[in-house]
């Protein structure tokens, strides 16, 4: 072979070597780049596995969050000189941490309920900055429709704060704030700086329905009827809401007081304070604080079918047709104080712009998670729904 064919050969070899060398730097930085987004798509469901487990534990125990927590408190204007409070549960370390205001339900305990500040703490260990304001009628365990503006005003007070700054501020609510949470989100004011992630956990599609399973215990859902043992603590903020639709001659502010001792949680006091009312207030405090009682049940149903406009009005089966946004709903399959039936219905009235999740895994007052081994399917999927919840968080503008 001639000098030039030699040069030849080594020129061709030179550049098949070349070729090969570039093709697999480039296969090498395809399999980074694939690498990496496989690691990013998987740390969102690490993250989502330590939360769980963190919120089952509670605050006390377990492994601790990838992120130490600092706890402070603020106040917010709710009305013209009127402050309220709230508290703010932060990821120590970790500036421009997505931001998530957690709308408590009704309870008394307000933004201090132990499960919602449990699950603040295993969000802000997570690397979620939570804020929790009180709401002041679901504090007095009122189905108020101020409520709405409530939830509306702090929204815009957290909005024009320091603490959220240029960041999105998404939104969680627990229980009955979800109805609140849903219609105070119609207000176009909401929108002028659109909030990031929404996610309902436990949140009611009818009110009526929902007071009505509170009461008896049964969902009236014939394609997938949820029946529990009513909760006495329902039936009693059933009618400290609507006491005064009773009808009658009786001193409704004194069964009122009486009925606030239960309400907050102090049985005992209640019961001795009944003692010192009259006697039509002592037989209707008997009736509504014994669950079962068939004239209970009966003086119920008159009530709510007077109250029934009121319901409807804040039910946002009455308006899912003006929902337009995403939303996240969660739900617990044992739920006995808002049938998951009403996570079902909000989804098949939402269609596309709901994903829902209902997990065999919660209740309602409780998030210790009911794991065995049959339900390992169960939680991969419960993961997966909060996994993808904390990258739309993330990724909030």
């Amino acid at each position: 072979m001639s000098i030039i064919g030699w040069q030849s050969c080594i020129l061709l070899a030179k550049q098949e070597i070349i070729h090969l060398v570039w093709f697999q730097i480039i296969a090498s930085l395809i399999g980074v780049v694939i690498l990496v987004f496989l690691a990013m798509r998987l740390t969102v469901y690490f993250r989502a596995t330590r939360l769980l487990l963190q919120v089952a534990r509670g605050s006390d125990g377990g492994q601790p969050g990838r992120y130490a927590v600092r706890i402070t408190s603020g106040e917010y204007e709710h009305t013209p000189g009127e402050l309220q409070p709230f508290d703010v549960y932060g990821p120590i370390g970790r500036d421009n941490a997505p931001l998530l205001v957690i709308l408590h339900g009704a309870t008394s305990y307000g933004e201090k309920h132990a499960i919602i500040q449990q699950l603040a703490r295993a969000l802000a260990a997570a690397g979620i900055t939570v804020v929790i304001p009180r709401l002041p009628k679901l504090k007095q365990v009122l189905i108020d429709s101020t409520t709405v503006e409530s939830i509306f005003t702090f929204y815009s007070f957290i909005q024009g704060s320091a603490l959220a700054g240029n960041r999105p501020v998404s939104l969680m609510s627990t229980s009955f704030a979800g109805g609140f949470m849903l219609k105070a989100l119609l207000d176009q004011r909401m929108w002028e700086r659109p909030p990031g992630a929404i996610l309902a956990y436990g949140s009611y599609c009818d009110l009526e329905t929902t007071l009505r399973y509170i009461l008896t215990g049964g969902s009236g859902d014939h394609d997938s009827e949820q029946t529990v043992e009513p909760d006495p603590w329902g039936q009693i903020i059933f009618f400290y809401n609507y006491l005064d639709e009773i009808d009658g001659d009786f001193d409704r502010s004194s069964l009122k007081a009486v009925l606030e001792f239960y309400i907050n949680d102090r049985p005992l006091e209640g019961d001795a304070a009944r003692q010192s009312l009259g006697r039509r207030e002592q037989e209707l405090a008997e009736l509504i604080t014994t669950p079962g009682n068939p004239d209970s049940l009966d003086l119920a149903m008159r009530v709510l079918e007077k109250v029934r406009p009121r319901l409807r009005s804040l039910s946002p089966a009455a308006f899912c047709d003006r929902i337009n946004f995403p939303l996240w709903i969660l739900h617990g399959k044992h739920d006995r104080a808002v049938p998951y039936t009403e996570a079902l219905r909000l989804k098949s009235l939402l269609g596309s712009e709901a994903k829902l999740m209902v997990t065999e895994l919660f209740g309602h007052r409780d998030l210790a998670l009911r794991f065995n081994l049959p339900a390992l399917k169960e939680m991969v999927l419960l993961i997966t729904f909060i996994g993808r919840f904390l990258r739309a968080l993330e990724q909030a503008k």
